[in-house]
């Protein structure tokens, strides 16, 4: 008995999110060339699938990244300029209390 079922969205949801995460995807694989009639596309279709995926999710992961990185770097430039801005303001006060 195939564990593989593509019969309604949820059952197709898992197993395709299995097969992203290339958990047991050989597998489910094999069993749906097993049942299929046309083997090879079935085989191209995970193959693509493996590919196709895990290359959406890694750039999606590396944006995300990438963005941190880059709000953590404007947060440390305005810290900066407001820094700067104190000392202008200290410099300007000692300044005016000079006698």
């Amino acid at each position: 008995m195939s564990r593989v079922d593509f019969s309604d969205f949820n059952k197709s949801f898992v197993n395709l999110f299995q097969v992203l995460t290339i958990t047991n995807w050989h597998q489910s694989m094999y069993d749906t060339m097993y049942y299929s009639d046309n083997r090879v596309i079935a085989a191209i279709f995970y193959v693509s699938f493996i590919l196709i995926g895990n290359y959406i999710f890694l750039n999606l992961f590396l944006a995300v990244l990438i963005d941190s990185f880059l709000k953590e770097g404007e947060k440390s430039a305005s810290n900066k300029k407001v820094e700067e801005s104190d000392q202008l303001k200290q410099d300007e006060i000692s300044e005016l209390l000079k006698p």
